[in-house]
């Protein structure tokens, strides 16, 4: 038994992960030379959006707003693996963009 008298309940919330994957789509994936992500969450609120490539650097950071859409203009990026990371509420979602050349 791992409750004594001296121990006080914990609360763990636990947030689901099909739910944090609702909030971020992009599309199409793998692109050639435009991807669009779809932001979700609040309405309104703000969103630091970047996107590092495999040696972590930022080859794109933008403020955006939860709600709408941003489409990334990737014609200059090398073919590879990227990784979109957005920052919200305290928040961060991390989703892969696959770059293909045309």
């Amino acid at each position: 038994d791992c409750m004594s008298e001296e121990s006080d309940p914990v609360m763990l919330v636990i947030t689901s992960l099909f739910e944090e994957s609702q909030q971020v789509s992009i599309y199409p994936n793998p692109a050639t030379h435009f991807v669009t992500v779809r932001i979700g969450g609040n309405a309104g609120s703000p969103v630091q959006l970047q996107v590092v490539n495999t040696w972590g650097q930022v080859v794109y950071s933008r403020q955006a707003v939860a709600g709408r859409d941003e489409e990334l203009d990737m014609r200059t990026w090398q073919a590879g693996i990227y990784w979109l990371r957005l920052t919200t509420e305290g928040k961060v979602i991390s989703r892969a963009i696959h770059k293909r050349d045309p």
